[in-house]
């Protein structure tokens, strides 16, 4: 799912890339949860942000995770794609850098989940 994810992403992002000079503020649809828009960085739209990432290297359990609440590692994820970590994490980073070359956006690996903003993972508990 997490390859199928990255690999989406990069065709996103290439798509946002190319439409990002004739977008503006008014395009988008501001993501909500809880009833808050969600975004990175200021809490104001056009403010860039600087966000961190991780993979994951160990099980992971977040009780008050929206989502995946429950991750592991990638390995099983990517054995069954057929993929190593090496390959995914080349991968991960090329999305990355196109997303950056779009958006007013930074990214940069975070020494641990606890101080990332993204985590890479599998879902341990598929939903």
């Amino acid at each position: 799912m997490i390859v199928a994810a990255t690999l989406a992403l990069v065709a996103v992002t290439a798509q946002a890339g190319q439409e990002a000079t004739r977008g503006s503020a008014g395009d988008f649809t501001l993501l909500r949860l809880q009833g808050a828009y969600i975004k990175w960085g200021a809490p104001r739209f056009g403010a860039g942000a600087t966000v961190s990432y991780t993979l994951l290297t160990e099980p992971r359990r977040d009780p008050d995770a929206i989502n995946c609440k429950t991750m592991t590692r990638l390995d099983g994820l990517l054995d069954r794609a057929g993929l190593d970590m090496a390959t995914f994490t080349e991968r991960l980073t090329s999305a990355l850098a196109l997303w950056q070359s779009a958006a007013d956006i930074t990214f940069v690996r975070a020494a641990s989940p606890e101080t990332s903003d993204i985590v890479v993972g599998a879902q341990a508990v598929p939903d």
